[in-house]
């Protein structure tokens, strides 16, 4: 159980720092460059894009042993989390960027 706990801890620490780096990153934008409506809805679309690539490459791979500690596997959780967190931090860049 203790286990569990700690994964969901982690995994809320990094959604939450990813969010706030987003959030940051938006700013930062905002001052330097601002962006036109068509540029913000496509880095919306490359988000959503990525997150759907890797939930969809998580649940569509028939690479699953009993064990899970092969190297497609461990592989295939790695990519899972690195692209989910790349969307996440454009889905969070998206919604606080404003346009010219």
């Amino acid at each position: 159980m203790r286990t569990v706990l700690q994964n969901i801890f982690v995994s809320l620490l990094l959604t939450a720092g990813c969010g706030f780096i987003g959030y940051l990153t938006a700013l930062y934008l905002n001052k330097i460059l601002p962006l036109t409506v068509t540029k913000i809805n496509i880095i919306r679309a490359i988000s959503i894009t990525i997150i759907a690539w890797a939930v969809l490459g998580k649940v569509g791979w028939a690479i699953q042993t009993w064990s899970g500690n092969t190297f497609p596997e461990k592989v295939n959780n790695i990519l899972f989390k690195v692209l989910y967190m790349i969307g996440l931090y454009l889905v969070i860049i998206s919604i606080f960027l404003k346009s010219q």
